[in-house]
């Protein structure tokens, strides 16, 4: 159908290990980017 998936792997990383307020935020602050990263490449959204 077109459509596009982007699988991103943290090595050892538990289920829920991006949740806000786990890890000092870390892997929060990475997916969120990633994410908005996905979203303008896909004109979603626009860059910062």
């Amino acid at each position: 159908m077109g459509n596009r998936c982007d699988l991103m792997g943290y090595e050892g990383a538990g289920h829920g290990f991006f949740n806000y307020g786990k890890n000092e935020n870390l892997y929060f602050i990475d997916t969120m980017n990633k994410l908005d990263d996905f979203l303008v490449s896909l004109k979603y959204l626009y860059p910062r």
